[in-house]
């Protein structure tokens, strides 16, 4: 039951900005028949916006991880506690079968919080449209959110999983996926505070710089450093680059390239990619032998 409520939580608290974006929108004169110049043109600028849909998604990557260790956090651990991996190696299940199956089940939750509603807004604002030029100028926004959604998968499956995997116990496996994914943003939040983590001070350090910097080179990067802090996923902290260490960060940098958006500075071309897919991997490496283990002795 608990999964469903944080299913609904996720449909409802991850994407209620950008709902009340379209409707505001979009609903006053398709549905109400209200002029559509006195609608308040924010509101269409946000909703076109080329962060709009990246965004949505780097909200839904929170939500996401939740629904994986809520689904998947255990599975492993149980089936090492009561023995039962060993019942299905012992059958025609092979160990690809085994990891694959548990892999699809953890990411179907991950795709009914990321993949399913950024659908759902698509469709209802393309149909508010009305148009195929609007269409041909948002194509990149269907296969980029299948890439980052895909890639949340990979990342959610190989982090929960390969976790899962060193814990015999389901109630010790949740609070191990837990801990770490709330240690990693910690720790990047306190070396590389993002924006308004300290009272708006890194950002009133990085004004400063603006103000103070007296060659044209000093400027640049100080105007560098200015627009990392304003940035959600950017900091003007000197230890910014340790803002990869935030799962959620490091997944909004990835979706940033995905959608062909610009990503801050703090994020070297590569850093992130290495740490949203090659450390899950590494993960389901060890889970892999793992199960290695228990096959050969079925």
């Amino acid at each position: 039951w608990y999964t469903w409520v944080f299913l609904l939580s996720s449909w409802f608290f991850g994407n209620i900005i950008e709902v009340f974006v379209l409707f505001m929108s979009y609903a006053p004169a398709a549905l109400f028949g209200a002029n559509p110049d006195t609608i308040p043109p924010e509101f269409p600028i946000l909703a076109n916006h080329p962060h709009f849909y990246g965004d949505l998604m780097a909200t839904q990557v929170f939500w996401a991880l939740v629904m994986a260790t809520v689904v998947g956090a255990g599975e492993i651990a149980e089936d090492f506690r009561t023995g039962a991996l060993t019942f299905y190696l012992g059958r025609p299940v092979t160990r690809l079968d085994y990891v694959l199956g548990k892999t699809v089940a953890v990411s179907a939750a991950v795709l009914a919080v990321t993949l399913l509603p950024t659908l759902v807004l698509f469709a209802a604002q393309a149909l508010f449209e009305g148009s195929w030029g609007w269409l041909r100028d948002h194509a990149r926004v269907l296969p980029a959110a299948l890439g980052m959604s895909l890639l949340v998968c990979v990342f959610a499956s190989g982090f929960v999983l390969g976790l899962s995997g060193m814990v015999k116990r389901r109630r010790w496996a949740t609070v191990t996926v837990a801990a770490v994914l709330f240690g990693l943003t910690t720790v990047a939040a306190v070396l590389a505070p993002p924006r308004g983590w300290t009272s708006d001070a890194e950002q009133h350090h990085a004004t400063q710089a603006v103000r103070e910097a007296k060659t044209p080179e000093d400027r640049k990067a100080a105007y560098g450093r200015l627009s990392d802090s304003l940035d959600p996923i950017g900091s003007g902290s000197k230890l910014a680059e340790w803002r990869a260490l935030s799962p959620g960060a490091t997944l909004a940098a990835a979706g940033r390239d995905l959608f062909g958006n610009p990503v801050p500075s703090n994020f070297p071309a590569g850093r992130h990619w290495v740490f949203a897919v090659a450390f899950p991997l590494a993960l389901l490496a060890v889970l892999w032998k793992r199960v290695r283990a228990v096959e050969v002795v079925a």
